[in-house]
């Protein structure tokens, strides 16, 4: 699985990206594509993009106010989440 980061998620940069992708695995592995991070009374809730929540995690992983999705691909080659912010879709 390759992980991909748009310009915008790249000058936002990450408190934990090890955690991050470890999260993103385990919810592939329960068939969740579209992930949504968000940060929520200093913890970050990651939801299904239509606001089913699928956990939280007890610290923010990006900056404040910012929300950012992965985005599951597959090109025939590789497996891969693009990170990216909503007004980069």
């Amino acid at each position: 699985m390759q992980f991909v980061t748009t310009p915008g998620v790249e000058r936002l940069g990450s408190r934990d990206w090890n955690l991050i992708i470890t999260i993103v695995t385990r919810l592939y592995q329960d068939n969740e594509y579209f992930l949504s991070f968000e940060a929520k009374t200093g913890n970050t809730v990651v939801t299904d993009g239509n606001e089913n929540h699928l956990c939280t995690i007890d610290k923010l992983i990006f900056p404040p106010y910012v929300k950012v999705w992965a985005i599951y691909g597959d090109d025939g080659n590789s497996k891969y989440y693009t990170f990216l912010l909503p007004e980069e879709y």
